[in-house]
């Protein structure tokens, strides 16, 4: 029975704040203006005597001296707004202000018992498998009190002394907060009724203990003072015996008072959560939430019925955290008649008042299941893990969503697994470096910090690691956020192996992991090289270069190729025609250092090449000879890996063709085609280059300006069978008495470099290397650099470098720009000029541009790029896709980098494209080709290392289009030259070949019609011997 009478508030209506607001008439709230740090008290005291002393009357009812808050106590019939408006003008006065109060918001309707079906919705079970709460978090329940006689705790769901602990009510200024209305018992029930004992309700929160405090009288109405106040005994509770506090207030005002403000910023600031419920006036006017609900830091919550609608009532407006069942909640009453109402134990009733204590039991059991939340974090769990009531990430009736308890006490803290804690760095070559990842993924809404507690020993090392690394907050609980630290490790000598470890640990949760680390050096890799040479007839034709045999230009490119062979390779030679022979087989090697002009496998390299010679009969069955080169490597053992680089001039026309023989091909595969693309058939060659991993290059038709395309294109692929890069790789003219400087980037990522000049004859261009610091490399001071080669070579000059490069004693260089410096050499120019003035036109070039070169400059490096080209078709009107992968170390470079290439268009136009990064290293553009022919791509990548250091790449790549380029590639069963069509082709062009002049032969070619290399594609040999 209730025996306890309560007071009740007494107030009135005014307008405060341009709104119609209940107010206490015998209350106001003052705040003085008080500096952080110990205050002095007699002072404070002092000041807050002269306040009292303002009105007649009037008394403290509180006083907070740590914040420097007052409730002041006055008379009956004070006017409460002017006395507020007086006390505001004082300077010792931070702000004075009416007590407004509110009512609980719920709305009791008819009494019955039914199933809880707040709790089925939000999947309670599931959370309670995980957690039940526990003693270490404490709820505050601030409303009309609970269930008590004033003896005793009375609700059989509501009567454990040791966990229902008895706070101040603030109504009647005492310590019994016994419930006259019912509100704060219905509240308190739903958060924290007894549970499994086989009687009543089940509450949300099983375990944890309730503080109840009296804020609201028994009509439901409270003030914002006594809020306050209760706000800050509760969290004054929570900090003394250590425990995270969740505040429920199934309440709110009308008014943005700062009383409210500071009272709900003292929770927040502390470290509490407060729940809020967003008010009940929503009807058809959609209300938005009251002011106690806007404020940041809570969790405002608005209610749901049980067809997962929001309901009419509920308020809504961008303040909405998440909404949770509100309609129909059964929960604990009084066990006596409370204003009239005789629903004793048990009753269902409306409002975001119930919507609210699911939501902080929710709070609790969030913040029981992982200790180490702030307030906030909490805050993100809840609102994350709400089920979404419509398409909206948020919305304003439903803010995030319905709250899930199974969904957020599951994702409540952390989730690390350890995805890569055994680094293994296997067969690593000598002066390589490469890095590996301590990847450790998170799994979970909150900012996590992650840092290396151990590092691993010499020869590892962190890449890049400056101390922890931080990954921050997201919504997205399943798509793990992944740490990554990187380990690098240098190859060292071959044969040598090394071990050490590491730990990683989670500072944020304290979780330790330990890492193993292991690596092993291999000498770097060697290739077996197989030319593969075209000896057909068409290379006994007119090159387009200074009256030189295609023959001639193949030959002296090979010899540069040969020239600039790496230590440690091998090459063999095949030639084919419409069958295929052996030009150096067994293949010569391994050579040895290039400077060696004894070097066994030199000699016998270009030994062979002087025996190449085309067949005056030939014609062209590339399926011969790559068969042919691919027996002779089948064989061949010692070599790290293998690969076969085509060259031809034409289309192939006897078999075995190319699709015959692309199924035995096991090595890599590249190809330079000479000509234009309808009489190459690039379709086929790109096909076996590309299932191969290597690719094609196409030249076009040549001319005065290509003297060393053909041999650079050679130099390209040997580079890509070496791993090497191109940084650079300018033509130009050296004119005599200058000196030319090529500049080029080399930085931390390099290993080894190869700067090489090609020239028209041996020794016509003097080379020298200048350093960072300035200081020259010529063949005066090239024995005082051990790690430095020069090589003279037939029309080509090149210094080999390890790096860094030093002299042993003060010089020691690597980084910065380097400078090939290039001067005609007097002696040998002479004699050059004395050789051109057979040649008129080539004589008069020399004189009035200089001497032509064509430099490159090889990087064996650790920073990669890889350029590859595709083509949809290869007819007109196709898409050429141009795509670059930039890598340092082996993984994509980050760091932006500015990526173009300029191309020559079949009509010799030059232009310029972009290609658009679409993710870390990679790069990528389209272009639409609409005119048939040759398309040559030239790619420069410019950017800066992680270290900030300037580097440049360079790769050429090539695509064709033709009409008919998509029409099948010949095989043996479908022999072209048998194909009638073709034959009656063939006629016609010998006819109009013995009629034709040789002026109008030389202008078709011009132009790009190459009679003779269209007979030799549409024409059998035995049917050109029959005409």
């Amino acid at each position: 029975m209730k025996t306890k009478k309560s007071k009740r508030i007494p107030f009135t209506t005014v307008e405060w704040k341009g709104k119609k607001v209940d107010i206490r008439t015998d209350r106001l709230n003052v705040k003085l203006k008080i500096s952080k740090g110990k205050q002095d008290e007699k002072e404070l005291k002092k000041k807050v005597e002269e306040i009292t002393k303002l009105l007649k009357g009037t008394s403290v009812h509180r006083f907070n001296l740590k914040t420097g808050k007052i409730v002041l106590s006055v008379s009956g019939g004070t006017d409460i707004l002017m006395f507020t408006e007086e006390l505001s003008k004082r300077m010792d006065i931070a702000y004075a202000e009416p007590d407004t109060i509110t009512n609980v918001l719920a709305t009791p309707n008819d009494t019955k018992y039914s199933e809880q079906w707040a709790l089925t919705m939000i999947d309670a079970e599931d959370a309670w498998d995980l957690e039940k709460g526990n003693t270490d978090v404490l709820v505050a329940v601030l409303d009309t009190g609970i269930s008590h006689d004033g003896t005793n705790l009375t609700h059989p769901d509501l009567n454990d002394t040791s966990r229902y602990i008895l706070g101040t009510d603030f109504v009647n200024d005492d310590n019994l907060p016994a419930d006259g209305h019912g509100h704060g018992t219905h509240v308190g029930g739903t958060i924290g009724s007894e549970t499994n004992n086989n009687s009543g309700i089940a509450g949300v929160n099983w375990n944890s203990q309730i503080y109840v405090c009296k804020v609201f009288d028994d009509s439901g109405n409270g003030s914002e003072s006594d809020f306050e106040a209760a706000v800050e005994e509760v969290v004054d509770y929570a900090i003394a015996n250590n425990k995270r506090l969740v505040i429920n207030l199934s309440a709110g005002w009308f008014t943005d008072n700062q009383t409210l403000r500071d009272a709900c910023a003292y929770a927040h600031d502390n470290g509490m959560v407060l729940c809020v419920a967003t008010g009940n006036d929503g009807g058809d006017l959609r209300t938005p939430a009251i002011h106690s609900a806007d404020f940041s830091g809570v969790i405002a919550v608005g209610a749901t019925n049980s067809s997962d609608e929001v309901t009419d009532f509920s308020n809504v407006g961008p303040a909405v955290s998440v909404v949770a069942p509100g309609k129909n909640i059964l929960s604990t009453f009084p066990t006596y008649d409370v204003n009239g109402d005789t629903a004793h134990d048990f009753v269902e009733w409306d409002g975001t008042s119930m919507a609210t204590p699911h939501v902080t039991g929710l709070a609790s059991l969030v913040w029981s299941r992982e200790a180490r939340l702030s307030n906030e974090q909490v805050r993100d769990v809840i609102q994350n893990t709400a089920v979404k009531l419509g398409s909206d990430i948020f919305n304003n009736d439903w803010g995030y969503g319905r709250i899930n308890a199974a969904e957020a006490v599951a994702k409540a803290g952390w989730e690390l697994t350890s995805i890569q804690t055994n680094l293994n760095f296997i067969d690593i070559p000598e002066g390589e470096t490469q890095l590996r990842a301590i990847r450790i993924d998170v799994n979970s809404f909150h900012q996590t910090e992650l840092e290396v507690t151990v590092s691993p020993s010499a020869p590892f090392s962190l890449h890049n690691y400056s101390g922890p690394i931080i990954l921050g907050k997201t919504t997205n609980y399943n798509l793990p956020r992944s740490f990554f630290v990187w380990v690098k490790y240098t190859g060292t000598n071959a044969g040598d192996t090394a071990n050490s470890t590491a730990q990683v640990r989670c500072i944020t949760t304290g979780d330790v992991f330990d890492v193993t680390i292991t690596a092993n050096t291999i000498a770097r890799p060697t290739c077996a090289m197989m030319l593969v040479l075209d000896k057909s007839n068409s290379m006994n034709w007119d090159s387009g270069i200074e009256n030189k045999l295609r023959s001639e230009v193949l030959k002296y490119s090979t010899s540069i190729f040969l020239s600039c062979i790496r230590e440690n390779n091998g090459v063999g030679i095949v030639t084919f025609d419409e069958d295929s022979y052996d030009l150096l087989n067994p293949l010569a090697g391994p050579f040895g250092t290039p400077e060696d002009v004894f070097d066994s496998a030199h000699v016998s390299a270009f030994n062979a090449l002087s025996n190449y010679a085309p067949n005056p009969n030939g014609w062209t069955s590339i399926g011969d000879g790559i068969e042919r080169g691919h027996n002779n490597l089948s064989g061949i053992t010692g070599y790290d890996k293998k690969a076969m680089i085509v060259f031809t001039d034409g289309c192939e026309n006897r078999p075995k063709f190319i699709a015959d023989v692309s199924s035995l091909i096991d090595e890599q595969v590249f190809a330079v085609g000479l000509g234009t693309a309808d009489v190459l058939n690039a379709a086929a060659l790109n096909s076996i280059c590309n299932n191969h991993n290597g690719y094609l290059l196409l030249t076009d038709q040549l001319d005065n300006d290509d003297t060393f395309k053909l041999a650079k294109y050679f130099l390209q692929i040997q580079a890509g069978v070496n791993n090497e890069q191109i940084v650079v790789d300018p033509n130009g003219y050296v004119v005599p008495n200058s000196v030319i400087k090529i500049p080029f980037y080399l930085n931390e990522t390099d290993i080894s470099v190869d700067a090489i000049v090609m020239m028209p004859i041996q020794s016509l261009i003097d080379v020298s290397i200048e350093t960072p610091e300035g200081n020259i490399i010529e063949d005066s001071n090239l024995a005082s650099f051990p790690t430095v080669k020069k090589v003279d070579g037939t029309q080509v000059t090149y210094y080999r470098m390890t790096l860094p490069v030093s002299d042993g004693t003060r010089i020691n260089e690597q980084n910065g720009q380097w400078n090939i410096l290039l001067k005609v050499n007097q002696k040998y120019y002479k004699r050059y000029l004395a050789e051109l003035k057979k040649s008129k036109d080539q004589y008069q070039q020399v004189v009035v541009h200089g001497v032509k070169f064509t430099a490159l400059v090889h990087a064996y490096s650790n920073l990669r790029i890889n350029c590859t080209l595709s083509q949809n078709s290869y007819e007109p009107g196709g898409t050429i896709s141009l795509r670059c992968l930039i890598t340092e170390y082996g993984i994509p470079l980050i760091k932006d980098t500015s990526v173009i290439s300029s191309y020559i268009m079949p009509d010799g136009s030059v232009n310029t494209i972009t290609l658009n990064k679409v993710s870390s290293g990679i790069y990528e553009t389209q272009l639409r080709a609409d005119y048939q022919g040759v398309y040559v791509f030239t790619v420069q990548a410019n950017g800066f290392t992680s270290r900030n250091l300037p580097f440049t790449r360079e790769q050429v790549l090539s695509a064709a289009i033709w009409k008919g380029g998509d029409a099948p590639a010949p095989t043996s069963s479908t022999d072209t030259s048998q194909n009638p069509f073709h034959v009656t082709i063939c006629k016609f062009l010998n006819c109009l070949k013995r009629t034709m002049d040789k002026g109008a032969k030389e202008r078709l070619k011009k132009n790009g019609f190459d009679i003779d290399s269209l007979i030799k594609c549409f024409c059998h040999y035995n049917f050109l011997n029959k005409e």
